[in-house]
């Protein structure tokens, strides 16, 4: 039987790779474009704020259910297990994206 910590071992690469790609990644390019096309910016301050905290809020569980649905349980639960990561690494990424969003919107 596989333990917990050695499946997160086993996929440790899968797992920091999905959870980068959305919690630092995509801030980042949103961030970027933020300075380098201020024309696509939002008119309101408080809608460039939800969308630069948004960018770094882990991912919707909605593919989840979608997968269940489908009859795809298997993946689902693959899913799931990754999903427990990106939810622990999110509460520093969000709080410092929240922090610099702040400051870049209103600040």
């Amino acid at each position: 039987t596989t333990t917990v910590l050695g499946a997160a071992r086993a996929v440790r690469h899968i797992i920091t790779g999905f959870s980068l790609s959305r919690l630092v990644a995509a801030p980042l390019v949103l961030i970027l474009l933020y300075y380098i096309a201020p024309g696509l910016r939002p008119a309101s301050d408080l809608t460039q704020l939800v969308a630069l905290v948004s960018s770094a809020m882990p991912c919707a569980q909605i593919l989840v259910m979608l997968l269940n649905k489908l009859g795809m349980p298997s993946s689902a639960s693959e899913l799931v297990f990754l999903f427990i990561f990106q939810y622990s690494m999110s509460i520093f990424t969000t709080g410092a994206v929240v922090v610099v969003a702040l400051g870049m919107v209103y600040g």
